[in-house]
């Protein structure tokens, strides 16, 4: 949840530089939303969801849905990673991303945390937390190229499409995670 806080903590600092004639500090920030999400479904997918598949009824169900959603995450952070952040593109598909994201974390905050915090022990859970920040530090900081990855741009395009990037209410969504 620390992650969830500091990825929208770095998105609302892109949102508040948006006016900033001098972009430089939103292509920081820019970069830095891309490494932090990278990071941490990169750790996700390895610790918390195969955790998830043994402890979790419906658990394969749920790790499954969680790593497609990441998935498709990594393939616009792909593209994302390949777009001049003074590019108008850049922030338009940064938001779309967000939105995914935004949808994602709600989901795991509100359901899947939960209950995989109810399955594990005190120590199993500091232990998981333990591991994941130690994994953090070693796993890729850059998304994978567009083409290893298992969503095709195609598909990518078309979730894109589908998800409307209305900066009011992805805002709203992303303050109200203070």
């Amino acid at each position: 949840i620390d992650d969830h806080k500091g990825i929208f903590a770095t998105f609302r600092a892109f949102r508040h530089e948006e006016e900033n004639p001098d972009k430089s500090a939103r292509h920081a920030l820019g970069h830095e939303i891309v490494k932090l999400l990278t990071v941490h479904t990169s750790v996700e997918d390895s610790l918390l969801y195969p955790l998830v598949r043994r402890r979790l009824k419906d658990g394969e169900k749920i790790a499954d849905r969680s790593i497609a959603e990441h998935t498709q995450i990594e393939q616009c952070l792909s593209e994302l990673d390949n777009i001049q952040p003074q590019s108008p593109l850049f922030p338009e598909k940064l938001y779309a991303v967000m939105q995914l994201v935004d949808k994602h974390v709600d989901d795991e905050e509100h359901s899947v945390l939960p209950a995989l915090k109810q399955a594990l022990s005190p120590a199993e859970s500091v232990a998981l937390g333990t591991a994941m920040e130690q994994y953090s530090k070693v796993v890729p900081h850059h998304p994978p190229a567009l083409q290893t990855a298992s969503v095709s741009a195609k598909e990518t395009k078309a979730t894109l499409a589908k998800t409307t990037a209305d900066p009011p209410s992805l805002n709203r969504a992303v303050d109200a995670r203070k």
